[in-house]
């Protein structure tokens, strides 16, 4: 397995990440988290204008998510790039949540198992698991109303000791 630590004392931060350098796939996260890590340590461009490309691991369910929820937090204009790991968390669980329901809708909640006894589908787990963190990046990322009220957006009022200069 290949290390690599990036590290800078004077600011505090620090990170490890591990990867395997012959699997092809590695490149891209690779990529993104040298960028992100970058952009955090040299402070350049804390807001992005642009969203990054959804990762290309991403199934179709997953992409139309990324694109429609991506032009939504770059029109708030408070966009970093610690914003794209949990973007990807939630249309990750976006597509398993949409995969789980329609698994649901076609076999039912019971299934039968290899034994030919009659079981719990696992896809009520799966639905489960993934509505549970889409609530969370949901929050975390304000798509609900609950976390929009509570960090509303910034805009450039005119203050009074603005009008006094």
């Amino acid at each position: 397995m290949f290390s690599q630590s990036l590290v800078r004392p004077s600011e505090g931060v620090g990170v490890v990440f591990r990867t395997k350098p012959s699997l092809p796939d590695t490149d891209r996260p690779l990529k993104f988290l040298c960028t992100v890590i970058f952009l955090k340590i040299i402070g350049r461009k804390k807001n992005m204008a642009r969203p990054p490309k959804a990762p290309a691991y991403l199934d179709e369910i997953a992409v139309r998510q990324w694109k429609e929820k991506s032009r939504q937090l770059s029109g708030r204009e408070d966009l970093t790039p610690a914003d794209w790991s949990n973007l990807e968390l939630y249309c990750v669980n976006y597509s398993i949540y949409r995969k789980a329901v329609e698994d649901l809708a076609t076999r039912g909640f019971s299934i039968v198992n290899s034994q030919g006894s009659e079981s719990r589908n696992p896809a009520l787990s799966a639905k489960a698991d993934a509505e549970r963190i889409m609530i969370k990046m949901a929050s975390l990322l304000g798509f609900d109303p609950v976390s929009r009220r509570r960090n509303p957006p910034e805009t450039e009022e005119e203050d009074e000791l603005d009008r006094l200069a």
